[in-house]
């Protein structure tokens, strides 16, 4: 009940966003080329946005498999959103440089209109195949004296299962299988709503080898300790400001998420590493990576960012995150924060992918 009043004012808030874009993707199109009273466009936008609002929550609520369904249908209308705007404020900056130069009735054309709703298709259609086909796997090799032999694991984050189906995270595992690694780790947001049953995670039951986990932000919007219980029964080792040791030769320490930007360094005190073990940390959001660098981590996996998912918060994410997507190196250490096998929200990715990584690590005693 005390969290109603926050409820409330975010749903205000959320509202007004949806609703001032929509207008101004609209209008945009209305004053420029069409021409439609400005009122129609108003009373539209209002009515559409409440309708749109009233069923997005009703699927929240029920939440049984046909309204997750029809959630994941109306997320669509976020991601038409993102690429409406974008549009239009590119739009806007032509406009007013032809306006400079008293040209702008070249753009004020109905044939202009056309030609950016033809775009604006074109984006969305690019943006929707970009998530349905085939996630990527991407590569890297690292050397160490640290082993005695070759090692190769497959990274996964952001699953977010609940935004994808459970037929689409089961094939992400797969995917991870087919690499033939020694272990997974998973970098958090498996989840992301709340009526996962433990038979979902059935999946990792059927995997022999190692699985470490390290909680995310969605998590914890969901019940953590739940979600914590239930990879447990299926054999998964979910890492909560520890480590474990594989093989004797790699140590892999878990960091619980917080919004705290002092978590790794707070928690890390209390974690030795030993000198002659390659070390790895597993982190879900790309922040406090000195600290990481400073205690002597040789690797450091995160992701979280999702890589932006669509543009241009993939360029808002590079302002964001000094290490929001990709490989990087700080002295000895490599960092990698992961776009994510799955993603929030829209099944639209533009300037993105949906990708696992496979990492093979090469020992000393390496021969290939």
């Amino acid at each position: 009940m005390d969290n109603i009043p926050i409820i409330i004012v975010i749903c205000i808030l959320f509202f007004t966003l949806i609703s001032t874009t929509s207008f101004i993707i609209l209008n945009i199109f209305n004053k420029y080329f069409f021409k439609k009273n400005k009122k129609t466009v108003i009373y539209f936008v209002e009515i559409f946005n409440v309708s749109y609002l009233t069923l997005y929550f009703l699927c929240v609520i029920i939440g049984n498999n046909f309204f997750i369904g029809l959630q994941r249908i109306l997320n669509y209308y976020l991601g038409f959103l993102i690429i409406g705007i974008t549009i239009s404020v590119l739009f806007w900056i032509v406009y007013w440089g032809f306006n400079i130069f008293q040209k702008e009735y070249l753009l004020i054309r109905k044939r202009t209109g056309i030609i950016l709703l033809l775009i604006y298709l074109f984006l969305i259609s690019l943006s929707i195949y970009n998530f349905e086909k085939r996630i990527q796997v991407e590569n890297f090799v690292i050397e160490s004296n640290k082993i005695n032999r070759n090692y190769s694991f497959v990274q996964i984050g952001d699953i977010q299962y609940g935004s994808i189906s459970k037929e689409y995270m089961e094939n992400v595992l797969k995917l991870a299988m087919k690499q033939n690694p020694d272990f997974i780790v998973i970098v958090g947001d498996l989840i992301d709503f709340e009526n996962y049953k433990l038979e979902d995670f059935n999946i990792f039951k059927n995997i022999t080898l190692p699985i470490y986990f390290v909680n995310g932000n969605h998590e914890y919007y969901h019940d953590h300790k739940r979600i914590v219980s239930y990879l447990k029964q299926q054999s998964v080792v979910a890492l909560r400001n520890d480590k474990d040791i594989f093989n004797n030769e790699i140590e892999i320490v878990g960091i619980n998420y917080s919004r705290s930007p002092h978590q790794l360094q707070d928690k890390l005190k209390d974690i030795k590493l030993a000198d002659d073990k390659f070390s790895i940390l597993l982190y879900h959001e790309p922040r406090g990576i000195k600290f990481g660098v400073e205690k002597g981590f040789d690797l450091m996996l995160f992701g979280h960012t999702h890589g932006g998912q669509l543009f241009p918060i993939t360029k808002l994410i590079d302002l964001l995150y000094k290490y929001g997507n990709g490989f990087y190196q700080e002295g000895s250490t490599k960092i990698y924060t992961t776009d994510g096998a799955g993603l929030w929200g829209p099944k639209m990715r533009l300037g993105s992918q949906n990708e696992i990584t496979l990492f093979k690590i090469r020992g000393k005693n390496n021969t290939k």
